[in-house]
């Protein structure tokens, strides 16, 4: 599921960046813990470093017996330990422990007052993890800032609007963390081992382990005449550009795309649209306040509107030169399966 990192108001939104930071940060991620060869872990075995590093980072441990079981099913309550680890070690929090009954109940809970579980989201914590469950909480361990985009990936057959977690499992394929299956697909609904875990744990740490990618796209998109994004526009629908301004529309749906050189920060940007919007409109009714998002894995300012019966969604992302607003508006009781198409499709350059 996708999670609103902190809605505020427009007003605060400018100055809200402007806090620093108290984390720990990168540099928290050092060795600090003597490994001991597991006698389940070859030493030619392709996860052995990983094994040796999460290890040594503090943020797995062994299971009992003195094994570390690298095929062993990865549960939800071993996800959400590792990603409560990952946060706390990163904020300079103290570690959750595991000396409690559920053993996973610290680290719930530290999880829940860090955002990155959601109340009532997991029934049992005993139960296996996905490789989605998985994505959508270790791609919340860190802030986007630390997720740097190294990759271009504009297609994962596996992966859409209605896949569980997939803003999250692109931001971390677009951040060198997840690298997928030989097939080139995700595989979102299987389950997930402790080695495969291991692997993507340590990638999401240290950001030098983490993997550039063959750059993918749709078959079928379209590219702005600037070169910096593709989109796919559905069968039927009418689409043009005009300058710096993309429109596609049908079924009473429409996508608007604008694209400026960067000049401003993101939340800079998303207020100064939000101004525009005011000041054209004569007001705006806001059905959702602006706030932090993800929009297709990339970092997004978002907020939503309604203006002549129609319900907008506002996107605003950014890529080191160029600033993109995406306006998605549709009427009531539509059927929006060619408009999260589009939007699924969409694909920033680097």
């Amino acid at each position: 599921m996708n999670r609103i990192l902190r809605p505020l108001a427009a007003a605060a939104l400018a100055v809200s960046l402007t806090v620093p930071s108290l984390a720990a940060g990168m540099s928290s991620f050092s060795p600090s813990i003597s490994y001991t060869p597991f006698p389940d872990v070859a030493d030619s075995a392709w996860y052995a470093p990983y094994v040796q590093q999460v290890v040594e980072l503090g943020l797995m441990n062994g299971k009992s017996g003195g094994v570390f079981d690298p095929n062993g099913t990865l549960t939800l309550g071993e996800a959400v330990t590792m990603a409560a680890k990952t946060c706390a070690i990163y904020e300079g929090d103290p570690v959750p422990t595991t000396d409690c009954q559920p053993w996973y109940q610290n680290a719930v809970n530290y999880a829940l007052e860090q955002g990155i579980l959601t109340r009532g989201e997991y029934k049992d914590y005993t139960a296996p993890a996905t490789r989605a469950d998985m994505a959508g909480l270790f791609a919340w361990a860190l802030p986007a800032t630390e997720l740097t985009r190294i990759n271009r990936i504009g297609d994962l057959m596996d992966v859409d609007q209605n896949t569980d977690s997939a803003s999250e499992i692109y931001l971390l394929y677009n951040a060198g963390v997840l690298t997928g299956s030989d097939t080139g697909t995700f595989q979102p609904e299987n389950t997930i081992d402790r080695a495969s875990a291991a692997a993507i744990l340590t990638r999401l740490a240290l950001p030098e382990s983490r993997k550039t990618v063959v750059s993918t796209s749709y078959a079928n998109s379209v590219e702005s005449p600037d070169g910096v994004y593709r989109v796919n526009v559905p069968q039927g629908w009418q689409s043009k550009f005009s300058g710096n301004v993309f429109t596609a529309a049908g079924n009473g749906q429409k996508v608007t795309i604008t694209t400026a050189g960067r000049t401003q920060s993101l939340d800079e940007a998303a207020i100064s649209h939000l101004d525009g919007l005011v000041s054209a409109q004569g007001g705006v009714n806001l059905t959702i306040q602006p706030g932090y998002d993800l929009f297709r894995g990339l970092a997004a300012v978002s907020f939503g509107y309604v203006e002549n019966g129609l319900t907008h969604a506002v996107y605003v992302v950014e890529n080191s030169q160029t600033t993109c607003v995406i306006d998605l508006a549709w009427p009531e009781g539509a059927d929006l399966t060619a408009l999260l198409g589009l939007m699924d499709s969409f694909d920033l350059a680097m």
